[in-house]
Parts: structure tokens; C-alpha cells; sequence
């Protein structure tokens, strides 16, 4: 009885540990499948941090098991569809992909793009009836399904800035745009800025002289008397004719003007203007 007490015993040891053998090979098996899809990855991503995907490709880093985020960029670059706004969002993606790449967690994030003409299927498997489609795929455990989540152009529009700012809240890491330097826009700024420093220099023994004072106050005193304010407010017409067909250039209203009656104000007030200047140096 002792000897087939032990052999039993023997006999279920052994297909436990068979049993425990066949489990840690298929977890290894598992984690090696997934280290294998980001290893591939890698290697697949381009110079601007984004990897080329067809049907199959999509499928296979966006289904089943994955310990990575994958943001997939759905877009028809071909000429015969016109879409200009794929063709506009296109290189704001490109430089999320880039400037994410060049960050330390960029094995976590991956970036991808299908055109149209290599993935009709998966516009059809996921009800897409427009592009461009920015969608993010979150990690997911084995025997889940997680629902992808899509950027709403239309809300937020194509800038670079507006989507790294939804992956961020999304993925949880830190999406950053950097936008490369645009050397001939700072030329003109640094010399748009020289110029006014060299104009001001220029100008700036002017602000103490009494002439200068005297121009900008009489045209403040022109602008509000010559009934300019009032033409700017109310739009009168520039000239009035009367019954008989003769033109009015002043009605006979003090509540009221017509345009003409500014101009009139105005060519006057400028021969005093002329006189008080002269009269002033």
C-alpha cells in the first residue's frame, strides 16, 4: 500500500510540475510575443518617428496584447482625392513623431501612418467614411478590447500644439511639440525691430520740441471739431440736394450734418493750423 501511496504521489507531483512547466512557457511565450511587436516596432520607425502601416501591420500593433500606446495617423496623400486638410495635418503629425522620438520615453509611444490607398479595409473595419483620422490605441491586457480614442479635428484643428496637448492628456506622458527655428521670419523680426530702435533714435529729439506738440494737438482738435467723430458714428451722406435739385453743402440743422461739411471744416481749420505754426517758431 506504502508503494503505491508514494507512487501516486509521484504521478501527481510529476503533472504539476508539468502542468507549471507548460504555464511558464506560455507566459514567456506571451511576454516574448509582445517585447517581439515593440522590438518591430523600432525597427520599423522612419528619420521622422513614424512607421508605415498597411492592412496587416495595422492590425497586428493594434489588436491583442500590447504594453505601448499607438497613435495611428489615417490619411489619402493621393492627388485624385484633393484632400487638402490630410495634406495640411500631415506635417504637424510628422513633427509631434519627431520631437516625441527625440524624448526618453519613446519606447512607450508609438507613432503610425496608413494611407488610404494601402488600407481601404481598416477604413471600412472602423466605419471611417473621411480622413484624416488621428486615433490612439491605449495598452491593453490579454482578452481586452479597448475602444481607440479619436482626435476631433473639427473641434481642435490641425495645429501640432492642439493634438500633443490631447495625446498627452490621454497617453499620460509628455507630448511636446518643438517647432524648428524659422530663420528668414526672425531675420525680418530683428530687423523690423532695428528699425524702429533707429526711427525712434532718429525721432526722439522731436517729442521735446513745442511744433510737435502743438501738430499732434491741433489734429486731435481737427478730428473731434470738424465733425469727422460724429460722420464716423452716424454715416451721413457726403452731400444733400434740395427739392429743387440744387446741392446743400451745410444743412440748415444744428443737429445734424452732412459729409461735405466736414471737408469744408476741415480746409479752413488748416489755414489756422499753418498760421498758429508759423506763429509758434
Amino acid at each position: 500500500m506504502a508503494g503505491i501511496k508514494i507512487y501516486t504521489w509521484n504521478g501527481l507531483m510529476k503533472r504539476v510540475s508539468s502542468f507549471l512547466f507548460v504555464l511558464f512557457v506560455c507566459i514567456g511565450l506571451s511576454f516574448a510575443q509582445i517585447d517581439s511587436k515593440k522590438d518591430r516596432l523600432i525597427s520599423l520607425v522612419n528619420k521622422e518617428g513614424l512607421i508605415k502601416l498597411n492592412t496587416s501591420s495595422f492590425n497586428q500593433f493594434t489588436e491583442g496584447k500590447r504594453n505601448y500606446g499607438f497613435v495611428a495617423f489615417l490619411t489619402a496623400l493621393d492627388p485624385e482625392f484633393n484632400c487638402k486638410p490630410c495634406h495640411e495635418l500631415e506635417p504637424e503629425v510628422i513633427l509631434i513623431a519627431k520631437t516625441y522620438q527625440r524624448s526618453r520615453d519613446n519606447t512607450n509611444l508609438f507613432f503610425g501612418y496608413l494611407d488610404f490607398d494601402d488600407g481601404e479595409e481598416i477604413y471600412h473595419k472602423l466605419g471611417l467614411v473621411s480622413a484624416p483620422n488621428v486615433l490612439y490605441f491605449p495598452p491593453q491586457k490579454a482578452g481586452e478590447s479597448k475602444q481607440f480614442l479619436k482626435y476631433d479635428i473639427t473641434k481642435n484643428g490641425f495645429l501640432a500644439e492642439n493634438l500633443a496637448r490631447f495625446l498627452s492628456e490621454q497617453t499620460g506622458y509628455s507630448v511636446r511639440v518643438k517647432r524648428p527655428i524659422n530663420y528668414p521670419v526672425l531675420a525680418g523680426q530683428v530687423a523690423l525691430g532695428i528699425g524702429v530702435l533707429v526711427s525712434l533714435k532718429l525721432t526722439y529729439n522731436n517729442f521735446y520740441q513745442a511744433t510737435t506738440w502743438a501738430t499732434v494737438s491741433i489734429l486731435v482738435v481737427l478730428t473731434t471739431t470738424s465733425g469727422h467723430m460724429w460722420n464716423h458714428i452716424r454715416g451721413p451722406d457726403y452731400i444733400k440736394r434740395t427739392p429743387s435739385g440744387a446741392i446743400n453743402y451745410v444743412v440748415d440743422n444744428i443737429s445734424s450734418q452732412i459729409g461735405i461739411e466736414t471737408l469744408i471744416v476741415a480746409i479752413i481749420c488748416k489755414r489756422f493750423f499753418r498760421i498758429i505754426t508759423v506763429l509758434i517758431d
